[in-house]
């Protein structure tokens, strides 16, 4: 038991504050800089109700993956081998964080699949992606792309202040961080200028799919 208790002292990461407060202050430029860009682009509204849907779609997941998790747990699954795995209040609100990741990155792939059938023809050859000219874009964004980039960007706002302010942390809190600080800057700088738009599609669609499996994999451990 002690040396139970000895390696769980070990495993407990220390607090970095100036870590956290550069992370909140390359947030803060973001939210600054990503809110012009779509003031000018006249999108501000759609972003709004798309933030307003996907915190509503987080909060109704987890409110049923918490109600479900923990009847199942409970009532069959608490002898051997699996002992009432969510009986912890830490636990199920792990449980509850990675079932609404299941559900966006899965609605998120579905969505991404659609705009990949109604994108450009490039697109649906491969050896054109090394086309620089096809890559790069002209400045437009066709209309399935940019409900896409729109839909990500408020997914990544919501998940980053649910990461910030009301998650478990883990213990890869700030890599977490800053890839969702990494990810938001990129996506509006892309959408802000109608660039890379067409690379940014396969991009999405590679990580979200392969985020499914990674996601159910947490599960087991």
């Amino acid at each position: 038991t002690n040396e139970i208790a000895r390696k769980k002292k070990k495993k407990k990461k220390k607090p970095q504050p100036m870590i956290e407060l550069l992370l909140d202050t390359i947030f803060a430029f973001e939210i600054i800089g990503t809110l012009c860009v779509l003031i000018v682009s006249r999108t501000i509204f759609h972003f709004l109700i798309l933030c307003f849907a996907v915190a509503w779609l987080v909060r109704i997941s987890m409110g049923l993956s918490r109600t479900m998790g923990r009847h199942i747990s409970k009532n069959f699954m608490a002898k051997e081998p699996f002992n009432d795995p969510l009986k912890s209040n830490t636990t199920l609100r792990q449980f509850e964080s990675q079932m609404w990741q299941l559900i966006i990155h899965t609605s998120m792939s579905v969505m991404e699949l659609w705009a990949y059938s109604k994108s450009m023809e490039f697109l649906k050859y491969p050896s054109h992606l090394l086309n620089a000219e096809q890559l790069l874009g002209d400045g437009k964004i066709s209309d399935p792309i940019k409900y896409l980039c729109l839909t990500q960007l408020a997914v990544w706002f919501v998940t980053l202040i649910s990461l910030r302010f009301f998650e478990v942390r883990a213990s890869d809190h700030h890599v977490m961080y800053t890839h969702h600080v990494v990810t938001i800057g990129v996506v509006s700088l892309s959408y802000g200028f109608g660039r890379y738009t067409n690379f940014g599609l396969v991009v999405f669609m590679l990580h979200d799919i392969s985020d499914v499996p990674l996601v159910i994999n947490k599960w087991g451990v």
